[in-house]
């Protein structure tokens, strides 16, 4: 499941960055086909990404970027699907996505 959550995170994260990238992950928790995944987005090796070409670059610059993605996914007919990511948020973006997606708190940091 963990592959599958994160190959499916790993389409729209590329695309938008432009660059390959890898998660690590600090919470990751699945319940009733839901799933909620915090952590960091990765270079291959595990470097920091380069955000200086990217949407990012002037949050980063100004200090208003935090290295991180929150991502909810949900399973549809045996596929994760990406229901909502933010990358950088310096703030806690995911306070209401229970209630938004209809998705099951539990899945959520306490």
């Amino acid at each position: 499941e963990r592959k599958a959550i994160t190959d499916a995170l790993r389409v729209p994260v590329e695309k938008k960055l432009k660059q390959s990238v890898v998660f690590n992950i600090d919470h990751l928790k699945v319940q009733n086909g839901w799933a909620f995944m915090f952590g960091a987005p990765r270079k291959p090796g595990g470097g920091r990404l380069d955000y200086s070409q990217t949407a990012y670059a002037e949050a980063e610059a100004a200090g208003m970027f935090d290295d991180n993605i929150s991502a909810l996914l949900h399973k549809v007919r045996g596929r994760w699907t990406v229901v909502k990511y933010v990358i950088g948020a310096t703030d806690v973006v995911y306070l209401d996505w229970d209630k938004q997606y209809r998705a099951p708190s539990g899945i959520f940091p306490q």
